[in-house]
Parts: C-alpha cells; sequence; structure tokens
C-alpha cells in the first residue's frame, strides 16, 4: 500500500461517482424478502452515480486485480462468515459469499492487487446480510485488509443483519452521502445521524450496529 494518508475526499468524474457493486443477486430468493431489489431501484434512481455490477467473484478477482480502478465506491452485499471470538485460528475460514460457490476468503483481495494500495483510495460499505458470524474477528481481518489497501474509510455491520434492514440502511446512507442534493454528505455525520433516525422513528437500534473505521470526514467533493 502507498505511504500516503489515505485522503478525505472523492472527486467525481464528470459529475458521477464511481460505484463497484459486489453481491449476491439471489439473496431476495435466499432470504425470501426483499434485498437485493430495493437497492437496485436506488442505485437506478441516483442518477450521480456510474455502478458497475458484479455477482461473480471472478469479476470482483479482476476488479482488484486493476487495483479497483475506477470505483471510489465498492460495495458488498452479501454473505459474510467469521471466526468466533474463542477460535482465533480460524481466520483463514473468514470470507465473503457472493453466490453458494464462490467465496472471497480472507487474503485474496491483497493477493490480488499484489499488496499494492486500491487507485481510488475508495470509500468502502460491507453489509452482510444475515450472513453468520459477523463479529470483531471477521473486522480483524476482511476489513483490515481493504484499509490496509488503503481504503479512504470502511462502514460495516458488527451483528448479522436482517436483509430488510441492511438493504433500507444502505439505501438512506446513499441517499446522505452519494446524493448530489444532500445537505449531510460527509460519512461521520451521516452514520451518526442514520443510528439516532431509526432509533427515534421507528425505535429501532440496529443502526447503532454499524461502526465507522476510519475517514469520519470522508464525503463527495461537488464542486
Amino acid at each position: 500500500p502507498s505511504k500516503k494518508p489515505p485522503s478525505i475526499r472523492i472527486v467525481p468524474r464528470r459529475f458521477k461517482v464511481g460505484c463497484g457493486i459486489n453481491w449476491d443477486e439471489s439473496l431476495d430468493a435466499q432470504l425470501g424478502v426483499a434485498c437485493i431489489a430495493p437497492q437496485q431501484r436506488q442505485l437506478k434512481s441516483l442518477k450521480e452515480l456510474r455502478c458497475r455490477y458484479r455477482s461473480r467473484s471472478a469479476d470482483v478477482e479482476k476488479s482488484f486485480r486493476a487495483r479497483a480502478k475506477g470505483d471510489q465506491v465498492i460495495y458488498f452485499c452479501c454473505h459474510g462468515v467469521g471466526a468466533s471470538f474463542e477460535d482465533r485460528t480460524r481466520l483463514e475460514k473468514t470470507f465473503l459469499r457472493l453466490n453458494k460457490a464462490e467465496a472471497i476468503k480472507n487474503g485474496d483481495m491483497k493477493f490480488w492487487t499484489r499488496g499494492k494500495g486500491l487507485l481510488e483510495q475508495p470509500l468502502v460499505f460491507l453489509n452482510a446480510c444475515q450472513g453468520g458470524q459477523m463479529n470483531t474477528i471477521f473486522y480483524e481481518s476482511i476489513a483490515k485488509e481493504l484499509l490496509d489497501l488503503d481504503a479512504m474509510c470502511l462502514i460495516g455491520p458488527q451483528i448479522d443483519m436482517p436483509g430488510v434492514f441492511a438493504a433500507e440502511y444502505f439505501n438512506r446512507f446513499t441517499e446522505k452521502v452519494l446524493k448530489k442534493a444532500s445537505k449531510t454528505s460527509h460519512v461521520g455525520p451521516a452514520v451518526r445521524e442514520l443510528s439516532q433516525e431509526f432509533y427515534d422513528s421507528n425505535s429501532n437500534p440496529l443502526g447503532f450496529a454499524y461502526s465507522l473505521y476510519r475517514g469520519i470526514d470522508s464525503h463527495i467533493a461537488w464542486g
């Protein structure tokens, strides 16, 4: 990774933010709830974004071998599995799964990029929908790997997240951070506001389970 500190600004190119959307398109069928579909509608409605969609680990690998060129925002919505607190020897089994046959394991992204930093120093959002044990060990591996590869910041839940809520949280996050007309735009305040809004309006504490790692001042510099 580069020696320079990560930037806190994403500068749109030709008025659009490049997004790498990596997800399991079969989640809705697996979970029996609408998770991917509402996010698809949301992303298509945001004209400020230029999205590349990937649903196979081979496509994610191709992107990372190019050091995720063009992906100013990287989003994962899929299953994720981490080792338990009691069994720290199972770190090699920490992985993201885009479908039943393919997994992105701890260390893969570092290997694919040859240990070099991601070119865009992206904002990374990990959204694991009912994905197994998503605990601190998971973030000590997959998330740390992305931060070590110069991710600007990283957001992710600390617990198994119901698919419906995961989708709603991401959609509201994009409204605040990735929409040009938003008055929030900075990641730190957006995460704080979302946690409070879900609790105040719906008595739902799940928003507090989303943690922000590095980059509290990260934002889109619309100019």
